[in-house]
């Protein structure tokens, strides 16, 4: 496997190494102690955790061939019938991004116990925002908000579901 090719998957399974990471990371905050095993396993929690976010986060920027391979027949319907998610995406990410933001610099402040449940509900909040994009960056050739081509950029052209260029078809 190509670097290439292994950044790729990476990038396809950016939400499973953040989802695989979250848990234990928010388990480990309400540990007590300070030790240096204790520090280590938050780091390596941590880092999968944004790690996995970011690439999540990526993917769902780029249209991955390996999603449009996957797409199902009617995906134009399956969109339109969640519609509601594209708006929670486009609407909430800003806003994901300040309670992400104040979340952290609040556990600065905050004692153990307390400092623990803002962690984990700044986490969950990044699920949240990390499926949404997973869903956003699959379906954006249909996507509402993006199809007005933003400052003047033609919409990007739906996939076309009869596969070629040695691509297997789609799902059914």
């Amino acid at each position: 496997m190509t670097a290439a090719q292994l950044l790729g998957e990476l990038r396809h399974r950016g939400d499973l190494i953040y989802f695989t990471s979250v848990v234990p990371a928010s388990a480990l905050l309400f540990v007590p102690g300070d030790g240096n095993w204790l520090f280590l396993l938050r780091l390596l929690a941590s880092t999968g955790m944004v790690a996995g976010a970011l690439l999540g986060v990526h993917h769902s920027m780029i249209l991955c061939e390996r999603c449009v391979t996957d797409f199902r027949i009617d995906a134009a319907d399956r969109a339109a019938s969640r519609r509601w998610r594209f708006t929670a995406f486009h609407r909430a990410s800003w806003g994901a991004v300040v309670v992400i933001l104040g979340g952290s610099l609040a556990r600065f402040f905050l004692d153990r116990p307390l400092d623990a449940v803002v962690a984990s509900t700044t986490h969950f909040v990044v699920v949240i925002v990390v499926l949404l994009a997973r869903f956003h960056g699959s379906y954006r050739p249909w996507c509402p908000y993006c199809r007005r081509g933003r400052g003047g950029k033609d919409p990007e052209e739906a996939p076309s579901p009869t596969g070629g260029h040695g691509r297997p078809l789609p799902v059914v």
